[in-house]
């Protein structure tokens, strides 16, 4: 999760010499706790999110699901399904990919599918999910549906999934 700057600059490798690890009254109150991250303008470049892990200074990384999630609640403000036209959710993990079609006015799932019993690469389970989730949907009786991609970027098995679920006959 942490990363350490190799040569972040000579100021800080400098200021951190002076500093010893026992003394911490001396370190600026930002980084007194690890916890804490400051953002520093050092030899003209910005420098975000550094903390003090185990006497080094360090840049932490995003995290991404949080990033994920926080652009997924951002797109489910705008989007709604109906039980005119539902909505045609996305999940993807690292080994599988999931896609519901959900009524959100009465808070139910129409159908469902996932590769978890499929074989072949990613890809390829992504598009056989699309066109099972499809078929499972006109087998409810829906034709349309509004396309959530769960803030994934619309590329790779996510496309897939979409294209094969247009293909079977949904319209997005």
């Amino acid at each position: 999760m942490l990363s350490v700057i190799g040569g972040l600059t000579c100021q800080i490798a400098s200021i951190l010499s002076m500093l010893t690890l026992l003394d911490r009254q001396k370190l600026p109150a930002c980084l007194q706790h690890s916890s804490n991250s400051v953002s520093k303008k050092i030899d003209g470049k910005n420098y975000r999110n550094l903390k003090l892990y185990r006497g080094r200074i360090v840049i932490s990384k995003p995290d991404k699901n949080k990033l994920r999630q926080k652009r997924h609640t951002r797109v489910r403000g705008k989007i709604s399904g109906t039980s005119e036209t539902p909505r045609l959710n996305v999940f993807r993990s690292n080994t599988n990919i999931y896609a519901q079609v959900i009524d959100d006015v009465t808070g139910t799932t129409l159908a469902s599918a996932s590769s978890l019993k499929l074989t072949g690469t990613k890809t390829e389970q992504a598009a056989e999910v699309g066109k099972l989730v499809a078929e499972a949907a006109k087998a409810k009786g829906v034709e349309e549906v509004v396309f959530d991609r769960g803030g994934y970027l619309y590329h790779g098995r996510v496309a897939a999934l979409a294209t094969a679920a247009r293909e079977a006959g949904l319209k997005f």
